[in-house]
């Protein structure tokens, strides 16, 4: 199980999960139904405010038809399903869950249990590119972060890059820096922020969850602004 955040997320706790697991079922014996897919995400943004939200979607497969009259919780606290019967999501707002301490996401329909975990990430503090660079060059993008997780991603607006569909960039969570390639950024554009995410992900939601089951808590930086030439 990838949990993240090589913090301090105790062998007990996972040791609790697995047993957990058992106990609802996770081997599956006498279990006939479908597997449903089942896609979570916690997102704490620090550009909004430092509290979390969680959304968990449940399909019939991947890209399926959406899956109603689930019981869903977060850290135990059971979630609203969405009032817009198009939204088509289960959703938890506004709670607190530090970083490196684990989230857990439980599933129940009936015969049908998914569950798993992941550690919530850290924030990124991003801390360059700042001032103006030449866009024709390769542009030094640096960060620090007290958590390492699992992925980060780092992106740049489309309407600040040459291609329309913007720029994205997966680095690995043990990394500090990486470049935003030559040419990517519209030369003469002022007060650009690049946005990164720090990741920590996990597709062990136990036997009875669908291919392409995945939880994922996300925690929200932004640079200092910076231009270029």
């Amino acid at each position: 199980m990838i949990v993240g955040g090589r913090s301090s997320a105790t062998g007990g706790i996972l040791a609790a999960l697995v047993f957990s697991m058992v106990l609802l079922g996770g081997c599956g014996d006498g279990f006939d139904g479908p597997n449903y897919v089942i896609t979570a995400v916690v997102w704490d943004d620090l550009s909004v405010m430092p509290s979390q939200a969680a959304t968990v979607w449940i399909r019939e497969s991947v890209g399926g038809d959406a899956v109603f009259g689930a019981t869903v919780r977060v850290n135990g606290v059971e979630c609203d399903p969405a009032i817009d019967p198009w939204d088509e999501s289960y959703d938890r707002d506004f709670f607190s869950v530090p970083p490196g301490h684990p989230i857990f996401i439980e599933v129940d329909l009936g015969e049908f249990h998914a569950m798993g975990m992941v550690t919530m990430p850290g924030p990124p503090d991003v801390t360059a590119p700042t001032g103006s660079h030449d866009a024709s060059a390769p542009i030094p993008v640096e960060w620090n972060s007290s958590f390492v997780p699992d992925t980060f991603y780092l992106s740049v607006h489309p309407f600040e890059t040459v291609s329309p569909d913007g720029w994205q960039m997966t680095v690995d969570g043990t990394l500090a820096s990486c470049e935003i390639p030559a040419g990517t950024l519209n030369p003469a554009t002022s007060d650009i922020r690049a946005l990164m995410w720090a990741a920590n992900e996990t597709s062990n939601l136990g036997p009875l969850a669908g291919s392409g089951s995945e939880i994922r808590a996300v925690y929200n930086g932004v640079s200092p602004a910076f231009s270029t030439e």
